[in-house]
């Protein structure tokens, strides 16, 4: 009687990315390239790095800004950027996050967990994307 460790089937995809990606209005064009653990949003200016994470956690790494590399997490970035983020729990509301903190594993919570950190890139993030973001010098 062999102890079998439970592994959540991986719905996270360049192809769910791509999917959600189309259903907003970049301030960019941008292109995509997955790796073994996300898909790099990469602009002309910036690169932001998808994490696909347990089940269907989604989050972001800022990876290069100006065509510097760079490593900001996002813990790190909202910080900077999101007024009272550590502060305030309802900061996102405005922004009608589905949050699917799903027991298991599904395509559907894994896009919106998708579409929501998209919400969050495109309601704070498109002076980074741009290449415009003061901010976060002094993590750069």
């Amino acid at each position: 009687m062999g102890n079998k460790m439970y592994v959540p089937e991986d719905y996270f995809s360049l192809s769910a990315v791509e999917k959600v990606m189309k259903e907003f209005n970049w301030p960019a064009d941008y292109k995509l390239e997955e790796d073994a653990d996300g898909v790099s949003i990469i602009f002309p200016k910036s690169e932001i790095y998808l994490k696909n994470g347990y089940e269907n956690d989604v989050s972001f790494d800022l990876t290069s800004f100006q065509g510097k590399d760079c490593y900001i997490d996002m813990y790190s970035s909202l910080k900077k950027i999101v007024k009272d983020y550590d502060k305030n729990p309802d900061v996102f509301d405005d922004l009608n996050l589905q949050d699917d903190t799903s027991v298991y594993a599904s395509s559907e919570a894994t896009e919106a967990n998708i579409r929501d950190v998209l919400k969050i890139l495109q309601a704070y993030f498109k002076d980074f994307i741009l290449g415009k973001e003061k901010r976060l010098d002094s993590l750069l």
